[in-house]
């Protein structure tokens, strides 16, 4: 229904499926919102206690879309959706970009989004860095094996990467000086 209302239209005829209305109604029990939402952390443990260690090696993936700015009110929450919200912090900017994290399995091709966030122009490296740790702690919380990025090399993304790599080699340096230190090197 998501991708077209048309083709969901037609297949309500040759299938019994539900109402637009009802599907409608299902989404609104679900509480979605901006960055993680702690029942899809709590999900995703679940799902890594049942897989098989060579299924748990994951890569986390990125990508931000342009939206047009517009406002809708969520009569039910009593909230006005539209404008720049990061989950723990909501501004009165209109949002026009959106920036989506999913993670997906290396060797059986699973997908699972994580979190999604509403930002007023492009997102900023250093929030897009924060953010990038966020997840990938809840990622490796749950069990999972976190082993690459996967992002377009768009300007941005390309200096996120370079600096989260760039502040692993530091820590890996400082922890190598902190093991000689103590084991006599």
């Amino acid at each position: 229904m998501k991708q077209s209302s048309k083709c969901y239209q037609y297949l309500t005829q040759v299938f019994n499926l539900p109402s637009i209305e009802t599907l409608q109604s299902i989404l609104q029990t679900i509480n979605i919102h901006p960055g993680p939402n702690n029942f899809i952390n709590k999900y995703l443990k679940k799902k890594v206690k049942l897989m098989k260690e060579r299924d748990k090696v994951c890569l986390l993936m990125w990508d931000e879309m342009l939206l047009q700015p517009h406002v809708d009110y969520d009569a039910k929450k009593k909230h006005i959706l539209g404008f720049e919200d990061f989950g723990n912090k909501r501004r009165a900017r209109f949002a026009d970009h959106v920036l989506v994290f999913m993670i997906r399995g290396v060797q059986s091709g699973w997908k699972f989004p994580l979190a999604y966030y509403f930002c007023d122009g492009a997102t900023k490296t250093d929030q897009l860095i924060e953010w990038v740790k966020d997840i990938a702690k809840i990622i490796i919380d749950s069990g999972l094996y976190l082993v690459a990025f996967v992002c377009n090399d768009g300007k941005r993304n390309l200096t996120t990467v370079n600096k989260l790599k760039l502040e692993s080699a530091r820590l890996k340096l400082k922890q190598r000086q902190l093991y000689c230190k103590h084991a006599f090197c």
